[in-house]
């Protein structure tokens, strides 16, 4: 959330009395994030997770078990860059033309944002927890692996994220008012609009205190402590070897024990930098909410220290979801180069739409563990086994290539 100040309907409307309520002269910090920062990596953002969407859709990624989690995190990023839409038009909720554009901040604006937000960090949170259990246990990740347990976890994430926000969407009003109080007038004619969403509304009730703890708690802290148990297990694993011992025992040695074992690493290396990317750059807007969010008079046309800091909070958390396709493309040579060849950047040379980067054919992807095609030879038989990658498929001294894509 933004994550906004502490006041009450009548406090913000005794304290705008009287100003100038034409005033547009909105402060640096306002321009900076909401019409410069944030729409440039609105952009890149929009870019970048559709084209993560369009690479993880190939073949080649069609036996790795965490795609699904990797796909239903851009589509989570690329829904929370569409909300912040009215927030960057609305300069943050200080300017409104129309009362439906207002309704809509107040009821809506920054809750759908914090709860894609919180969707997110828990779709990140999953996928930490299974390279641990990848790496620790990977008898029960095996069990964790099942579709239905996939979609479940999706379905009650989802639920829990924007279930935590129904009250601050309820909890919320549209205000017109002018240097001479409040009017009830849905056109405005003589004044300006103010919401008061759901962060400020009921903000000195008991019951609005006890639900911003369990809020915060939910939405910041606990992800944040899950995160940085998981990561400082998977930097254990990554010391001690663990990684590379557990991928070699499942896979077997040879070619297909050591793609394997790349494949493990990039995973828990892009988990470890997706983790670190949340726990820093949204520490500062955990800082704000938890220690200077108040009401401070006239924020939209005066600067403030707290102001500064929240505004330029909200532009890391932002930045924060736009770099997770770069970590994919970054620490995943195999997800870089089907991006290239998305792209159109790069030729897929002699094998062009059923070879892979390293000359083996994705047929093998595409038609499952029954039917493998490496270097334009047939395999004459294979025999699958029970986490549906073959055992023995050999043609003239190759092995499958499908081993490199399944931790």
């Amino acid at each position: 959330m933004d994550e906004g100040m502490s006041m009450n309907t009548t406090e913000g409307v005794e304290e705008i009395q009287g100003m100038d309520v034409e005033k547009k002269d909105f402060t640096f910090a306002h321009y900076v994030s909401y019409f410069g920062m944030i729409p440039v990596l609105f952009f890149i953002g929009v870019v970048s997770s559709v084209a993560c969407l369009m690479v993880l859709s190939r073949p080649t990624f069609k036996l790795l078990h965490a795609k699904w989690y990797f796909q239903v995190l851009s589509i989570g990023d690329l829904g929370l860059f569409l909300t912040y839409i009215p927030i960057m038009v609305t300069m943050s909720g200080c300017r409104f033309e129309y009362y439906w554009f207002a309704w809509y901040f107040a009821h809506l604006g920054w809750t759908l944002a914090s709860a894609l937000h919180a969707f997110c960090t828990y779709v990140i949170a999953w996928l930490a927890l299974d390279r641990c259990l990848a790496v620790w246990w990977h008898s029960a990740y095996n069990k964790v692996q099942r579709p239905r347990v996939q979609y479940w976890r999706v379905i009650i994430t989802l639920i829990c994220s924007f279930g935590v926000q129904i009250t601050y969407m309820v909890d919320a009003e549209v205000l017109c008012t002018t240097p001479d109080g409040v009017e009830a007038d849905l056109n405005c004619h003589n004044g300006t609009w103010l919401t008061v969403d759901g962060f400020q509304k009921s903000y000195d009730e008991s019951w609005h205190e006890h639900y911003r703890r369990f809020h915060t708690s939910f939405g910041r802290w606990i992800p944040c402590a899950l995160l940085i148990v998981f990561n400082l297990s998977l930097a254990v694993a990554v010391w001690k070897g663990k990684v590379h011992a557990n991928a070699a025992t499942c896979a077997g040695e040879g070619r297909k024990g050591a793609r394997a074992r790349t494949w493990e690493r990039n995973l828990v290396v892009t988990m470890i930098a997706m983790a670190t990317s949340y726990l820093v750059l949204s520490l500062p807007i955990t800082i704000y909410l938890t220690t200077f969010a108040e009401h401070v008079d006239d924020r939209c046309t005066t600067t403030y220290p707290a102001e500064t800091l929240r505004h330029t909070a909200n532009t890391l958390q932002f930045l924060q979801h736009v770099l997770h396709p770069f970590f994919l493309a970054a620490l995943n040579p195999t997800f870089r180069r089907e991006l290239m060849y998305t792209l159109r950047l790069r030729e897929r040379g002699a094998y062009s739409g059923t070879g892979t980067s390293d000359g083996y054919s994705t047929d093998a992807l595409t038609k499952g563990p029954h039917s493998v095609v490496s270097a334009g030879h047939q395999v004459r038989s294979v025999t699958p086994i029970k986490n549906g990658i073959s055992n023995n498929a050999i043609s003239k001294g190759y092995q499958s290539s499908a081993t490199s894509l399944a931790p």
